[in-house]
């Protein structure tokens, strides 16, 4: 089923999950592998094999809100340089979600001239993006 992302929702997953608020966007889910060069003087065109893989940084921006605990506990998280579970949850029919782990790697404030001041978050993803169904959220397209 086709959805636009303007219901996406970033939840932070620990003892007790919370929705991330004042979400202005949320980047793209990118997983890359390495490629280890196995070219030979015997070979007419280049060989490769399959190298390490790595699942990138996630990046978000938030409406400034120095008082949102959310906003707060990424400051938190950035100075601790704590591994934190994450779970993004899409508006598809199936509640699809990508769920990770990852560190703050960057954290900031842009103050635009004429545009809301926002918080900037960089979260390196470490290890696999687990991707799967929240069968309690999903949607009856029947109904």
């Amino acid at each position: 089923m086709k959805a636009i992302g303007s219901k996406t929702e970033l939840w932070r997953n620990t003892s007790t999950p919370a929705r991330i608020a004042l979400v202005r966007e949320l980047g793209e889910i990118t997983s890359t592998r390495d490629l280890v060069d196995a070219t030979t003087y015997e070979d007419d065109y280049r060989s490769n094999i399959a190298g390490l893989k790595d699942s990138g940084e996630f990046s978000l921006t938030l409406i400034f809100d120095q008082t949102d605990d959310a906003q707060a506990q990424f400051v938190t998280d950035f100075e601790s340089g704590d591994l934190t579970d994450y779970e993004i949850r899409f508006p598809t029919a199936n509640a699809d979600i990508a769920s990770f782990s990852g560190i703050i790697s960057n954290i900031g404030v842009a103050m635009p001239m004429e545009d809301l001041i926002v918080r900037t978050v960089a979260i390196k993803v470490e290890g696999p993006i687990e991707w799967g169904t929240n069968s309690a959220m999903a949607i009856n397209v029947n109904d």
